[in-house]
């Protein structure tokens, strides 16, 4: 009988898939090991780092033998970061396994017979893509820093001096701000001790633009220091066009607060998305690869088979970038958000973008869906695009009352796709058609479409 694994074992391990994690999958005596950093076809020690009922994760420590896949990652900082976990994986393999992870989810999670999923839509950028990075500032025993989270860690930071997701611009103003933070001794925040100002940087960028946003979060609205850093990042960043500073005096490590100052600069930072412009405020939702946000769109729209008499209702609209990019093909647009400062920027984004036919309201998407069906509210296509967590069983249920004929599902998590899914076709609606399009090269998370019509 094989002995059970404990942690800080050190096993070899062979490599024979992905999971839609970003860990990579071997077996050692029947049981599933998740390592990090592994490409199907190596073969590597590890360390076991946590041991579950019946699989367990593992740390890459050596690299026996690599597989004929695996490609050498061009990021220095890529053993430790968080951020990317495929860069030794070639582009054209990433996107084959993100469309079975798709599938997969269909099949094990919906239970469900889709004849065809469409070929995963690849980025045209594989790197640079990222118009959003969060930044955090770490005060640690030996040295402050200023960067991104160690892979697995909340709370270790390394130093960044490089990132293939992002700009070089966005690196370069973080490494400026970094710089005039030490010269001017102001401390950074510590995890532990919850003591020190600075806790973010937030970069933001207009890739269509040109604009540029910081936003720098601190413990304190003021500080020994604060009024010359922010003077001098005006003055040093190339290229800013709007300075925030927001203060966050709690001890969640979030990078939002309580209070948002404008600085410098415009109030906004403005977007393009084929023929619309967006403004976008600090805590803005918006796509993070602005590009493809563009091709995900066109694919929404060739999913809801849009038509100059439809109405169509945008479930979890944020600020309203999908209803307004499918407003000029459809009679009506609703879009509902529960938060209502997404809500006031969509309807100023419909004023920017001169568009009448489109009304959004703020509130919980399953008590406005009651209000609806009460209401008798017609609908021919529902969009919906929820949070990672999905849809879940009450709105399911409540958007299927609607009876609109058609609903297009957007999700980021083909897992929760597959559960919702699921529950709409119990309801009495098909699956018509599946698109991946991949808005992270080089991490596994995948954006996915499907439509579903009305049997009737």
């Amino acid at each position: 009988m094989a002995l059970r694994l404990r942690r800080h074992d050190v096993i070899e391990l062979e490599i024979v898939d992905l999971a839609n994690t970003g860990k990579s999958v071997g077996r050692h005596d029947g049981m599933v090991v998740m390592a990090d950093r592994g490409v199907p076809g190596d073969e590597i020690e590890c360390e076991i780092t946590e041991v579950k009922h019946n699989f367990a994760f593992g740390r890459l420590t050596r690299l026996l033998k690599p597989s004929l896949l695996r490609i050498a990652p061009r990021c220095r900082h890529f053993d430790i970061c968080g951020g990317c976990s495929w860069q030794y994986l070639p582009y054209s393999e990433q996107l084959k396994y993100k469309a079975r992870f798709v599938s997969d989810g269909l099949e094990r999670i919906g239970k469900l017979e889709v004849l065809e999923i469409d070929a995963p839509l690849g980025s045209a950028e594989e790197f640079y893509y990222r118009n959003k990075m969060e930044y955090s500032f770490c005060d640690e025993i030996e040295t402050a820093t200023a960067g991104m989270h160690v892979r697995g860690r909340y709370d270790a930071v390394f130093e960044l001096e490089e990132c293939y997701l992002q700009s070089a611009a966005s690196v370069t103003a973080l490494a400026k701000v970094r710089s005039l933070a030490r010269e001017l001794g102001i401390p950074f925040y510590n995890f532990k001790s919850c003591e020190g100002e600075l806790r973010f940087l937030v970069v933001r960028e207009g890739k269509l633009t040109g604009d540029f946003m910081l936003n720098l979060v601190t413990f304190n609205r003021e500080f020994a220091g604060c009024e010359k850093l922010l003077a001098s990042i005006i003055e040093q960043v190339e290229g800013l066009t709007s300075l925030f500073h927001t203060i966050n005096g709690r001890k969640a490590h979030v990078a939002i607060g309580d209070e948002v100052i404008l600085v410098h600069g415009k109030p906004h930072l403005a977007e393009r998305i084929g023929h619309l412009a967006f403004q976008i405020t600090p805590f803005s939702f918006f796509q993070t690869n602005s590009r493809q946000t563009q091709v995900l769109y066109d694919v929404i729209r060739d999913h809801a088979h849009v038509q100059p008499e439809q109405h169509l209702l945008d479930l979890f609209c944020g600020c309203g970038t999908i209803g307004l990019y499918l407003a000029k093909d459809v009679a009506s647009v609703l879009g509902i958000e529960i938060n209502p400062e997404a809500i006031e920027m969509a309807k100023q984004n419909a004023s920017l973008n001169r568009i009448a036919n489109c009304e959004f309201m703020s509130g919980d998407v399953r008590r406005l869906l009651v209000e609806l069906h009460e209401n008798e509210r017609q609908f021919d296509t529902i969009v919906t695009d929820p949070p990672r967590s999905g849809l879940e069983q009450t709105a399911c249920r409540r958007i299927c009352r609607l009876r609109a004929k058609r609903i297009v599902a957007v999700s980021c998590n083909p897992a929760t796709l597959a559960r919702d899914l699921a529950q709409l076709v119990e309801a009495g609606y098909r699956v018509e058609r599946v698109s991946p399009v991949d808005m992270f090269p080089q991490t596994a998370h995948v954006e996915t479409v499907a439509s579903l019509v009305l049997d009737e």
